[in-house]
């Protein structure tokens, strides 16, 4: 049985495996059933990416990436976070963020929360902090990298994440592009390929790759898979006990999202150009 304070939840709760009771608070003249946003899930390697550890889970099976759309992204190196309407995690979901590099995240929040439709969770790259991989010209801090229904528990489609991502004025993480793979010897061949390639910011960490319609989480680890080059070292939460080292916009000192990524399938032309614009000088 778990059972919630509706003061520390916001006065939300989430449907959990083992039942739910919900305690009534003096403070709460309601009960409001909206939904705690559960953390993201962890991602699958595609069985032939060189990095990982041990602890790491591998996708045995790769059919569920095959004979449908996908959309292959550029994994970026940050730290995970959830937007909700009344609230915004890091990547455990444990409790409230205090880490000072979290504070232009809670600045970012406090402005785009009234779009946030209830029960809606956002995740996205939080790319604010060095942690390995430093990057140069970032379009913003803040990347959308997926988005889920929670009373669904429904993963929302590519183009329905984009369009999440327009009305927060948010970039979605680089589209590397969009395929319909016949067999596993020809994912395994493009994504080794792209995920070698040159990355849009800086060293590219890996890429993702995802069905472009949406899925249930119960069909996660069958939607989702990465490929992370050899030898990449992920910092988790190391990197957040020295001094924060700033990455840098494209538009520095841009006190929010620098440009705005409006195509939902790849970063626009104009981005692109002002990229290299900005490499050449």
């Amino acid at each position: 049985m778990v059972m919630l304070d509706f003061q520390r939840v916001n006065r939300s709760v989430r449907l959990l495996v083992g039942g739910l009771k919900v305690l009534s608070s003096p403070h709460c003249d309601t009960l409001v059933r909206e939904m705690v946003s559960d953390k993201f899930p962890r991602i699958p390697h595609l069985p032939w990416s060189p990095g990982g550890t041990r602890d790491d889970r591998r996708m045995a099976d790769v059919s569920g990436l095959l004979h449908t759309p996908v959309i292959v992204t550029e994994k970026l190196d940050g730290g995970n976070i959830c937007l909700c309407r009344n609230a915004v995690y890091a990547r455990s979901h444990r409790g409230p963020v205090t880490h000072p590099a979290f504070d232009y995240l809670k600045a970012a929040h406090a402005q785009i929360k009234p779009k946030i439709p209830d029960g809606i969770s956002v995740f996205c790259e939080y790319l604010y902090a060095v942690h390995t991989i430093e990057y140069h010209h970032l379009p913003s801090y803040l990347m959308v990298i997926a988005v889920r229904d929670d009373a669904k528990d429904w993963w929302l489609s590519w183009d329905q994440v984009g369009e999440q991502s327009d009305d927060l004025a948010l970039p979605t993480v680089p589209v590397l592009g969009e395929f319909n793979f016949a067999s596993a010897s020809e994912l395994e061949a493009i994504s080794s390929r792209l995920g070698v390639a040159p990355g849009l910011f800086g060293e590219r960490e890996g890429m993702v790759v995802r069905r472009a319609g949406g899925f249930s989480t119960d069909d996660f680890q069958q939607s989702v898979a990465k490929w992370v080059r050899a030898g990449h070292v992920s910092s988790d939460e190391q990197w957040m006990k020295g001094p924060v080292r700033k990455q840098k916009l494209l538009i520095d000192g841009s006190p929010g999202p620098a440009i705005r990524c409006v195509s939902r399938l790849k970063m626009t032309w104009e981005i692109e150009a002002h990229i290299l614009e900005a490499r050449e000088s």
